[in-house]
């Protein structure tokens, strides 16, 4: 090539270099920058002029104290250097801004090296972002009140939080890959496959479709050895996933518990012989089996959301319903009452609701226990009727007892009057027609004289009757011996009067006493007989 197209080439890679926007700068043997093209001055701000020099250079673009000879043994050992690798320098523009730029150099002829300068600041701060947004994410992923873990395509769990060490017990270390974790949180082999074909089967949805990773419910085995149930959701970000855990453990053994609680209630309500209701939002959400058989509606009737309870009741009730409506609206509890319901036949019986403010599935709810009382009140109805001819019929003995003792005195009276005109008569008629017979008769036979009129005496008494009824039944012989003994007569006066032996007088007394029950010899049959009268 001759020296003409040498100095060509020269002079149209020196213009290349010019107009580049990319700064140059060439160094002689001496390492002395003996060019530096325009735009290292947009770069930085200064004229090339101002850089020819190496020291006016090195003081020019790093100004802050002691920087300058630093960076002079860094420049000096990299330009030494036979190929050197890119170099970046962080450096001071004119107007004082720090801008990063990467320095590439290559050796030319004759010890000349030419130093290629590109501007790397948008990158460096672009990076300075990364590394703080990273920071940032850490932190916040640190401090997270859920479990997360950051895992790799490859399978290599690049990181996992606070919380989920907490939960889980595992370290960083105890689980650095996704096998390990297999192994680990799925001790049983079954279920362990079970599960890394449903994750997996999840991961590929998920970032074909491109969305967020299903949650599912899995059972992971602690390091301790404790079992949680736990909710495992995450999503695809560019090479790797995150993942998300929420320990629901607490939760599902609550809601294991409380079906567990509403089984048993349902089992009790059906066993119950009261009809057994649960209101919510003015629906009803459960019956007991006697609801279906008394009311004769079926529990898909009583659940559907056309269904209205109200229907159920008799109109005349309605107000009573709402006010004990409104009373549990603003949570309190209503009195316990009586109405009328109306079955789906249209047959109307009495009963009595008791209700209580209850959480049905974690909401407010009205549980109600409806009880059939229209035996009840049939039986009321019937004490009432009874009650009302009782008072009648007593009120009518009334009457009849206050005649009956107006009779009763009347015949009392009759009685005295009687009595009266008798003992009047038995005075004045018999008993001195009795003391003119005993003046005529003897001594011995006045003794009946003397009965006689004893007797007449006593005539309105009872011993007579006392004798001779109920279960002493005496003979008429007996009564009259009674009378001679109770008149002090012995036995042998006795025998003599009535002509019978003593004997037998003395085995008339023994009947006597037999039939009146004196049992001793120590009761006198004469006291005794006495005392009848």
């Amino acid at each position: 090539m001759s020296s003409k197209s040498n100095d060509i080439l020269q002079e149209i890679a020196v213009e290349i270099i010019d107009k580049s926007s990319e700064g140059f700068l060439v160094i002689d043997n001496r390492n002395e920058a003996v060019y530096a093209n325009p735009a290292l001055k947009r770069m930085h701000g200064f004229d090339p002029k101002e850089t020819i020099t190496q020291e006016k250079t090195l003081e020019t673009l790093f100004p802050d104290s002691g920087e300058p000879k630093e960076n002079m043994l860094v420049w000096q050992k990299y330009i030494a250097l036979e190929n050197p690798p890119p170099r970046e320098f962080q450096i001071t523009t004119k107007e004082g801004k720090q801008q990063w730029y990467r320095f590439t150099l290559s050796h030319m002829a004759n010890g000349y090296r030419l130093v290629n300068v590109h501007n790397i600041t948008d990158r460096k701060e672009a990076e300075e972002k990364i590394r703080n947004n990273e920071q940032r994410s850490r932190v916040i992923l640190e401090q997270a009140p859920v479990s997360m873990a950051i895992v790799s395509m490859s399978g290599v769990i690049e990181y996992i939080n606070r919380k989920a060490i907490q939960i889980f017990g595992y370290q960083s270390e105890d689980i650095p890959t996704m096998d390990q974790w297999w192994i680990k949180a799925y001790p049983d082999e079954k279920y362990r496959r079970k599960v890394i074909t449903t994750w997996a089967g999840l991961v590929e949805k998920a970032i074909i479709e491109k969305h967020e990773i299903e949650s599912g419910e899995y059972r992971v085995t602690c390091k301790d050895g404790t079992v949680k149930i736990m909710l495992i959701f995450g999503v695809p970000v560019e090479n790797k996933i995150f993942v998300m855990f929420e320990d629901i453990t607490t939760r599902n053994n609550t809601e294991e518990a409380l079906r567990e609680s509403e089984e048993m209630f349902r089992i009790l309500a059906d066993q119950s012989p009261n009809m057994i209701f649960i209101n919510q939002d003015r629906r009803i959400v459960y019956v007991n089996h006697i609801c279906e058989t008394t009311m004769g509606y079926s529990r898909k009737e009583f659940y559907s959301p056309e269904f209205n309870f109200m229907r159920l009741i008799a109109r005349e009730y309605h107000p009573v319903i709402e006010k004990a409506w409104a009373k549990h609206m603003r949570g309190e509890e209503a009195p316990a009452y009586e109405y009328e319901i109306i079955t789906k036949q249209g047959e109307r019986f009495s009963s009595y609701i008791a209700t209580k403010l209850i959480r049905y599935r974690n909401r407010p709810a009205i549980l109600g226990t409806v009880t059939d009382i229209s035996a009840i009140k049939k039986v009321q109805d019937e004490l009432n009727k009874s009650s009302i001819l009782l008072r009648e019929q007593k009120k009518e003995l009334q009457h009849k007892n206050t005649a009956l003792k107006e009779i009763l005195t009347q015949i009392e009276t009759e009685k005295l009057q009687f009595k009266k005109q008798a003992s009047t008569n038995i005075e004045r008629l018999v008993l001195p027609a009795l003391k003119k017979i005993r003046g005529k008769m003897e001594s011995p036979d006045t003794r009946y004289i003397d009965i006689l009129e004893s007797n007449i005496k006593e005539i309105f008494s009872s011993f007579g009757i006392k004798l001779s009824s109920g279960p002493t039944s005496l003979s008429p012989r007996e009564m009259e011996i009674c009378n001679m003994i109770k008149s002090g007569l012995s036995s042998k006066e006795i025998a003599r009067l009535l002509r019978v032996s003593l004997r037998t007088v003395e085995t008339h007394r023994n009947r006597i006493r037999k039939k009146l029950r004196i049992s001793t010899r120590a009761i006198n049959l004469s006291s005794h007989l006495q005392n009848l009268t």
